[in-house]
């Protein structure tokens, strides 16, 4: 890949279905950067309307866990997002790394951050939705911080209209695969990661999905606290109803579940 205005291109870190991710070096600002660019020549137009759309919901999210975003342009058949760049690696990699579950006080830290991008998303003059957190979604820095990132599939919600029924099997939520989806979908798929990271078991394996209430947390890690059980119990009931009202309901539980780190 060749430099792209003041963006040296070092490494390519992620290649999807609708762009190309790259570690850049802005030699204007001096900061390392992460590009995302769809190349209208070689990805479809449906495509190049995702990464639009991307930079239409960054232009307004400013939230603390989500990467800065500093500017989208073309630059001949190259549609280019330039956001902060996130020295770490994303979940699913931390995950196969770990190969045992995280503490309860870190994930609480990490269901707070995402609370909080959801109800950005959720509470927009235009509601949104996330509808794919997966730990391929996720990054967590070098210092522990996670952020969500990857916003090419968020949508405008409107309760009326049909969505295409997909999802991360295991993670989505079972309205996502009726193309029903709606804020409490995401809250539910939130819950999910909260199971996946305090019990090691990934519910994205064969025979896992929806089986919370099956195999609770406690059931496969003694160490957490029942309050912290009932949380994730909750986001992931079957019915959206049953679930948290909002993420700002959610991430209200989980500061009330808040505890001091007794390993540190």
């Amino acid at each position: 890949m060749q430099n792209i205005r003041q963006y040296r291109i070092t490494t390519e870190i992620g290649r999807g279905k609708g762009a190309v991710v790259f570690h850049g070096f802005d030699t204007r600002d001096k900061r390392d950067v992460a590009l995302k660019i769809c190349d209208e020549a070689y990805f479809p137009q449906e495509r190049v309307a995702q990464i639009k759309q991307e930079s239409s919901v960054l232009s307004w999210l400013q939230v603390e866990s989500v990467p800065a975003f500093y500017e989208a342009f073309r630059e001949g058949t190259y549609h280019c997002l330039v956001m902060d760049y996130i020295h770490g690696q994303n979940l699913e990699t931390f995950f196969k790394q770990l190969q045992q579950p995280i503490s309860e006080y870190e994930a609480i830290e990490w269901g707070i951050r995402v609370c909080d991008v959801l109800h950005a998303l959720h509470t927009h003059s235009t509601p949104h939705l996330y509808r794919y957190i997966k730990p391929e979604n996720l990054m967590l820095s070098e210092q522990g911080v996670l952020y969500l990132v990857d916003y090419g599939k968020v949508i405008p919600h409107y309760p009326t209209e049909a969505y295409p029924q997909t999802g991360t099997p295991g993670y989505a939520p079972p309205e996502q695969y009726v193309g029903q989806p709606e804020p409490c979908s995401d809250i539910y798929s939130l819950g999910v990661l909260l199971y996946h990271a305090v019990t090691g078991h990934d519910p994205r394996l064969q025979n896992r999905a929806f089986l919370f209430h099956v195999k609770p947390p406690r059931k496969l890690n003694p160490l957490i606290s029942q309050e912290f059980e009932d949380i994730i119990l909750r986001a992931v009931e079957h019915k959206a109803v049953d679930r948290y009202a909002s993420a700002a309901a959610m991430r209200s539980a989980l500061i009330r579940c808040r505890k001091p780190d007794l390993s540190l």
